[in-house]
């Protein structure tokens, strides 16, 4: 599992994931990107290039989704920008899962076609490349600093001359031991007297390296080596370009920095350990592990003694997939320096995740916690990974106790609030004193996010646990207005089970968006095909709502089932398919009819009325959940993009007239049971 694609699925929800792609887009070029508030109309984000840009006169439009069926969510939002074809001529898509190469090409000729736009599609693959090798600081600003191993920063040769005074060494000693602020002051008032010492403006340069503070490193070292060339000040003008190019996605300046080491070692006049180590780690950073390895190797050669050789050779291992040499590397650099926080993470991390060896990894990793006081800010989701082996391992308390450590750190972090409720769930089953705190975490997560489901499904668990049945389905039928979706009922009286409902209705999202291409009003309009029964239709306030209600629960077990098939050509399984939404259809449609017992016996007299009326109301909810059977299936197969062929044929030899009549044989029980209670 690619630790990566694994923070991509799991720890961004799509206002995350959207930022994310137009910080990426904007290295990639669109410097003038910018997000469209609200989204709307089928982008996420739009471009006019200032003039000047090499990209003058080509407005973009965006969008960035992760849904699973990238190529529909595409041709979705094609079609609600085609208005708007000629606003711009540049379409692009980013999506977080796999796109083959002969998908994207074939869409970029239809697009070219269809609406005369340039199609670019960035794929997953585009995204793991970006966030682990050009863009770590993304990938820390997004994923967390350790989603991957992180490497360690490059070391430079800082030779000290013959000259240099007892103050430097001093100084060097500060900026060694992680002080390198308090160095910068003393080299200051060094440099002050003597601006001439280049002894001085390098270890200046250095400090500022240390700080992170690249531009003036630059500057510092840019200034000394004009003053004189060395190849030790070359070496950490190397170093800071590097880590510089690695921050800011500055290809030229990795590329800079690597001419720079590879000169050095050309030259034979410097070839220390440091300078393989470096043009090891510049090699790593341009995504080249495999002749990364060899100079790490190479360093190891020279003194293998360096611990952060030895880590940074593990992290190579790591990215080519040789992992038992990785294990060796790390325990080697942990013999080295058993306090490193890099490797105990690192190390750990892929016990977790490419051994599965959870009871290693929590030593590990309470370890590196206990060291360094500042583990938990440059790592925070160390937290995680410590209360998921603790939960694989079953010690649930002491789980719970880093998920919440954790997210005292993170609030909102997504991956450590599943697992959380996860926890909660386990642990509240099994104690019945932790079914409060269970609940109000619940609340509050249903609270912060109304389309939470998984909240919303343990809320609605407690409430039929404590046998309260009303606040279990006012839970369910609130579903609807988190998403705005409006004109509805109560899912109480449509006789599905709660557990139904809930599975069901994590599709709102979908069905709400089916819904407002296939409105249930259309069964009331005589002016269409779809009428062509010879009496008006029944009053369409009585059944508007509970037909726009009831039948989001076979749409959503349809789509459910459709998206864990294995091979949705098959013709069994579409038949299987097409089970699950009939029979669903079956219920809602019967159901849905009981408003209308009122109407039946209300406004006719006599035996033979009586039963006129009860006919006509069969025959439209029949009719009608044909019609919205032809609809579910056509929509969500069209979604997951079915053969043609393949729907044919399983429809070839299915027989729709089972729904038909199963139909007017729950409608005409459904009433008399009404009829029944009305005359008693």
């Amino acid at each position: 599992m690619n630790k990566t694609l694994w923070a991509l699925d799991h720890e961004l929800d799509e206002a995350k994931f959207e930022r994310l792609c137009i910080d990426l887009l904007r290295r990639q070029g669109f410097l003038d990107i910018a997000p469209v508030e609200p989204q709307d109309g089928g982008r996420d984000a739009e471009e006019l290039p200032r003039k000047g840009r090499s990209r003058e006169g080509h407005p973009a439009f965006f969008q960035f989704s992760k849904e699973e069926n990238w190529k529909k969510k595409l041709r979705r939002d094609a079609e609600k920008l085609a208005p708007r074809k000629s606003e711009f001529d540049t379409f692009v898509f980013v999506t977080s899962r796999k796109a083959r190469g002969v998908d994207v090409d074939a869409l970029k000729t239809e697009f070219r076609l269809k609406y005369c736009w340039t199609l670019l599609v960035f794929a997953r693959e585009w995204l793991r490349l970006q966030l682990e090798e050009a863009n770590p600081d993304l990938a820390a600003k997004y994923l967390g600093a350790d989603v991957f191993n992180p490497p360690l920063s490059p070391a430079a040769t800082v030779l000290l001359t013959e000259s240099g005074d007892l103050e430097l060494r001093e100084i060097n000693r500060l900026i060694e031991g992680d002080q390198p602020d308090a160095a910068v002051l003393q080299l200051k008032r060094v440099l002050e007297r003597n601006p001439e010492r280049t002894d001085a403006a390098q270890l200046l340069a250095w400090a500022y390296y240390k700080l992170h503070r690249y531009e003036e490193a630059l500057a510092e070292i840019n200034r000394t080596l004009k003053r004189e060339d060395k190849p030790e000040y070359r070496a950490i003008r190397a170093c800071i370009l590097a880590q510089k190019g690695i921050r800011d996605d500055d290809r030229p300046a990795i590329l800079e920095a690597r001419r720079i080491f590879e000169g050095l070692l050309a030259s034979e006049t410097i070839h220390t350990w440091q300078i393989f180590y470096n043009l090891a780690n510049v090699l790593a950073a341009l995504g080249d592990d495999a002749a990364a390895i060899k100079h790490y190797q190479t360093a190891t050669e020279l003194d293998e003694r360096q611990p952060c050789v030895w880590k940074n050779l593990a992290s190579s291992y790591h990215q080519v997939g040789n992992h038992d040499e990785e294990m060796k590397c790390f325990d080697r650099a942990l013999e080295l320096d058993p306090k490193q926080p890099e490797a105990l993470i690192s190390k750990a991390n892929s016990l977790m995740i490419d051994f599965r060896k959870p009871e290693e990894t929590i030593p590990l990793l309470e370890l590196a916690l206990t060291l360094h006081p500042d583990t938990l800010a440059r790592w925070p989701n160390i937290c995680f990974w410590l209360a998921l082996a603790n939960e694989r391992l079953d010690r649930l308390e002491k789980a719970l106790e880093y998920a919440e450590q954790g997210l005292a750190q993170r609030p909102g972090h997504v991956a450590t609030t599943m697992l959380k409720s996860h926890l909660l769930r386990r642990l509240s089953r099994r104690d019945p004193a932790y079914r409060a705190s269970a609940h109000a975490f619940w609340e509050h997560q249903l609270e912060a996010e109304p389309l939470n489901f998984d909240a919303r499904k343990e809320l609605v668990h407690c409430a039929l646990e404590s046998a309260d049945e009303m606040t279990a389905w006012r839970l369910i039928d609130e579903s609807f207005g988190a998403l705005d979706v409006h004109d509805v009922c109560s899912l109480r009286h449509s006789t599905f089970t709660p557990e139904t409902c809930l599975r069901a209705l994590r599709c709102l999202p979908q069905y709400a968006h089916f819904r407002s291409l296939q409105p249930v009003s259309e069964y009331w309009d005589v002016s269409e095909p779809l009428y062509d029964l010879p009496f008006d239709p029944p009053p369409a306030d009585l059944l508007d709502a509970a037909l726009r209600t009831y039948f989001a629960v076979p749409f959503g077990a349809g789509w459910k089932f459709l998206n864990s098939a294995k091979d949705r050509n098959d013709s069994a399984t579409l038949v299987a398919f097409f089970d699950v939404v009939r029979d669903g259809i079956r219920v809602a449609a019967s159901q849905a009819a009981r408003s209308m017992a009122q109407i039946v016996s209300g406004k006719e007299n006599g035996v033979e009325a009586l039963a006129g009326k009860t006919t006509e109301v069969m025959m439209f909810m029949a009719l009608a959940a044909l019609r919205e059977f032809g609809k579910q299936r056509g929509y969500i197969m069209g979604y997951f993009e079915v053969l043609p062929a393949a729907s044919e044929e399983a429809l070839g030899s299915y027989d729709e007239e089972r729904l038909h009549n199963d139909v007017l044989i729950g409608v005409f029980n459904v009433l008399n049971e009404e009829l029944a209670t009305l005359r008693t």
